[in-house]
């Protein structure tokens, strides 16, 4: 099993934020429904030993999707973290793996290449609206 995508959650079709209020925050009430589930796990819950998400882990996931300008897929991870996911419509994919002791690992993959570096978490809406443009 894939210790850093064990366990997906299938959240139904995603309608990404194009600008209305109504879809943003029904992308954003997505995003909270994901984090419950992901809260819920217990102990074990990828069946090799993988501990259980701490609150605190889970409020900043909490905080952060709440500023960020278009929901992403979220995913338990059993590194102590969870990632986020995005992928545009050139298939590029960016994430952010977001840990429990506070480093947020960006992987960016494009045509160009990619990348992966230790972001900020006030950096992360700005990334996202950069790779969308």
């Amino acid at each position: 099993m894939d210790s850093t995508a064990s366990v997906r959650y299938d959240r139904g079709p995603r309608s990404r934020s194009r600008g209305g209020n109504v879809s943003k925050r029904g992308d954003l009430l997505r995003s909270y429904d994901t984090l419950a589930e992901i809260r819920a796990l217990p102990d074990n819950w990828n069946g090799n030993g993988a501990p259980r998400f701490s609150p605190r882990l889970l409020d900043r996931i909490c905080g952060i999707v709440e500023t960020l300008p278009r929901q992403p897929d979220i995913f338990p991870t059993a590194n102590d973290s969870i990632q986020l996911e995005y992928e545009n419509s050139r298939g590029d994919y960016l994430e952010f793996e977001i840990f429990e002791d506070g480093r947020i690992k960006e992987f960016l993959c494009e045509a160009q290449g990619s990348r992966t570096q230790i972001v900020r978490q006030e950096a992360l809406g700005e990334t996202v609206r950069r790779f969308y443009e």
